[in-house]
């Protein structure tokens, strides 16, 4: 059952993700928070689940990595409400540390060595560009949502990472696919 739940809450994250990404431009702020907002708390409820099952295999290294995971979706439920409020310098103020936790737990998962060699590689690229995103905005880089080019490089970056982000996902819900589905355990 716990593994279907994982499996749901990473394909409604990542449907939610897509469906929202269009709307990032100034002036659908409300349907870009809708979108993150779910996109962030399926995450969660994923990443925590994810987190357990780690804990339980004794992979320590992976289940903080998902916690870290989680506190990204947490992170950014706060982001898309600030955005959907018209809060843009608020949102940036957080934005790099949101970032920066889910490159952290993106890389305790593909140090791990839990997940297939693909799945991990991706994760693992996804993690640098939110890194050097994260890096850039904190040393004053800006975003479209406040005054800086969809063009620029950092923007770039993190929707690079973004797609890498959502293969990632994509990677962990067929893992937890080939799993054996045992009543009562995840995996």
């Amino acid at each position: 059952m716990a593994r279907r739940v994982v499996i749901g809450g990473l394909v409604v994250a990542i449907a939610a993700s897509v469906a929202g990404f269009p709307f990032e431009p100034r002036g659908a702020h409300a349907w870009s928070g809708f979108f993150f907002v779910v996109w962030a708390l399926a995450l969660f409820a994923a990443a925590s689940l994810l987190a357990a099952q780690a804990a339980r295999a004794g992979n320590d290294v992976a289940a903080v990595g998902f916690v870290a995971v989680a506190c990204y979706g947490l992170g950014t439920t706060l982001n898309a409400s600030l955005l959907a409020r018209g809060l843009l310098e608020a949102s940036v103020g957080i934005q790099p540390g949101v970032w920066a936790m889910l490159a952290l737990g993106l890389t305790l998962i593909g140090v791990s060595g839990r997940l297939p060699g693909w799945v991990r590689t991706v994760g693992l690229a996804a993690a640098a560009g939110h890194a050097i995103a994260a890096t850039a905005v904190l040393f004053g880089a800006e975003l479209p949502h406040t005054g800086g080019q969809a063009s620029d490089w950092p923007s770039l970056l993190v929707a690079v990472s973004k797609l890498l982000l959502w293969a990632t996902l994509a990677g962990w819900v067929l893992d937890q696919r080939r799993q054996p589905d045992r009543e009562g355990s995840l995996t």
